[in-house]
């Protein structure tokens, strides 16, 4: 059953890409989990199965991106997350369910970011990452997609920041910046997300901290 084995080997992949979350041996968790999704991924398409071929594609984006952020080939890396998503939006715009898009253009938002963190041309980078974020906020609050629009809008605001440090119109940026990040903690406070609301006030301090610097 070629369904069953796509499933099996799509929780395998999540299984391997936690045990690298917990720092357990992360770069062969890692590539063992884009190892078993790719095989899910091209039975996906085989079967002309586009949502869950977009589903895998962005756990396989997902692994890369990780890769990444332990240090390795991290340009590499994002730039293989990257072209997968681009990949994935391509599809994902057509499925009748929405938040599939959303989702590609949220996790190729944190690629680009993560592109700009490592020096990777960063202005580039991180107007190609508030581009891809602008998109999956305005999404993802259409589709009354809570956690999704915070995790977006909070995303957003910390791109602007990080263009802002790069010293790009700082003063516009910080001020977008402080725009997204205070819509976020709203957002955190009310759905009473802890973590995500104290993630939101810190970076609100930076810009706020930054602008006044200006």
């Amino acid at each position: 059953n070629e369904e069953g084995y796509a499933m099996t080997q799509n929780s395998l992949g999540q299984s391997y890409q936690g045990l690298a979350a917990l720092g357990v041996e992360p770069e062969q968790n890692l590539k063992s989990s884009i190892t078993v999704l790719q095989k899910a991924s091209e039975l996906k398409k085989a079967k002309k199965d586009e949502a869950g071929f977009v589903i895998i594609q962005n756990s396989i984006g997902i692994s890369y991106q990780r890769l990444a952020q332990w240090g390795i080939e991290p340009k590499e890396n994002l730039n293989l997350s990257i072209n997968l998503l681009k990949e994935a939006a391509k599809l994902g715009k057509k499925q009748p369910d929405g938040a599939l898009y959303a989702m590609t253009q949220h996790n190729m938002g944190m690629g680009y970011q993560a592109l700009a963190q490592w020096g990777i041309e960063p202005e580039q980078s991180l107007a190609l990452s508030i581009a891809a974020l602008l998109e999956a906020v305005q999404l993802r609050k259409e589709q009354k997609d809570a956690l999704g629009y915070f995790t977006s809008q909070n995303s957003l605001g910390m791109s602007y920041q990080a263009l802002a440090q790069w010293g790009v119109e700082p003063q516009k940026n910080l001020t977008l910046s402080i725009e997204a990040l205070t819509m976020a903690a709203q957002l955190g406070n009310e759905q009473q997300n802890k973590s995500g609301y104290a993630s939101s006030k810190k970076g609100l301090g930076v810009s706020y901290h930054a602008l006044a610097q200006q």
